[in-house]
C-alpha cells in the first residue's frame, strides 16, 4: 500500500447485497462492514494517516452509515 502515500484522500463506493448485521456479500463469500474498512485506518494503513477517508455502501437498497473513525488509532 505504499502508493498510497500520494494521495490526499481516499473514497470508497460498495453496491452489494447484504443483511440487517452489518454485512455485505461479495461474490467469494460475506463480510463485515468493518472488514472493509479497517485496513484503511491509521493503524494499519499508515500511508493515509490524517487523510480523510470516506466509504459510500449501498446494501439491498439501503445506505449504511459507518461511524466515524478515528484517524489515529
Amino acid at each position: 500500500m505504499d502508493e498510497l502515500k500520494d494521495y490526499d484522500c481516499l473514497v470508497v463506493f460498495v453496491l452489494t447485497h447484504g443483511s440487517e448485521c452489518e454485512t455485505i456479500c461479495a461474490k467469494d463469500g460475506t463480510y463485515y462492514v468493518k472488514e472493509l474498512v479497517e485496513p484503511f485506518t491509521g493503524r494499519n494503513c499508515i500511508q493515509l494517516a490524517n487523510k480523510p477517508k470516506l466509504f459510500f455502501i449501498q446494501v439491498s437498497g439501503i445506505l449504511v452509515i459507518v461511524k466515524k473513525l478515528r484517524v489515529m488509532e
